[in-house]
């Protein structure tokens, strides 16, 4: 029996005090960058997103595509739980996305998204948002760059790769 993708979607908002904690069982229809992306939610409405705890390149530096490439292999047409904390100018959610591992099609999704990002060296552990990540992720988040340095990956080939926070607006 095949199941499409929208059948399988439900969208669950779970409120506590003082934040506003959302969990988005969705499907990712496209993705912008190395860190934002389009999700539909179990009705189909639009969210866009963005990874918490992550700055990928600009489209425009070096880098900057190939991170929206690896994001979107990771996730474009996929299942993904999406567990945000936070809402940012009203128009996108921030917060942590799991996707199914790519080695397991029958799997719930568990793999970190910001993780593997960091970890391929397609982006900067977002220090600046560090208190808003749980401590393990903090962790984990700050080793995964530390070796993506020293094994040179992704961005990390570069002499001195810039920052997106320094890169030069347009």
């Amino acid at each position: 029996m095949k199941i499409s993708h929208f059948s399988l979607l439900t969208a669950t908002f779970l409120f506590s005090a003082p934040l506003c904690s959302e969990t988005l069982i969705g499907y990712v229809l496209s993705v912008q960058d190395g860190e934002t992306l389009m999700l539909a939610d179990g009705n189909r409405q639009q969210v866009k997103v963005r990874l918490l705890g992550i700055a990928a390149p600009r489209r425009t530096q070096s880098f900057g595509e190939a991170s929206r490439t690896h994001l979107a292999n990771l996730t474009l047409n996929k299942n993904v739980r999406f567990e945000s904390t936070q809402r940012k100018q009203g128009d996108f959610l921030v917060g942590k996305l799991l996707v199914q591992p790519p080695d397991c099609r029958t799997c719930v999704p568990t793999l970190d998204v910001g993780m593997a990002q960091i970890a391929s060296g397609m982006a900067w552990f977002a220090t600046a948002a560090a208190n808003d990540l749980p401590p393990e992720d903090r962790a984990r988040y700050e080793h995964a760059e530390f070796e993506a340095k020293i094994r040179r990956t992704g961005l990390w080939q570069d002499k001195n790769p810039l920052p997106p926070w320094r890169w030069p607006s347009q």
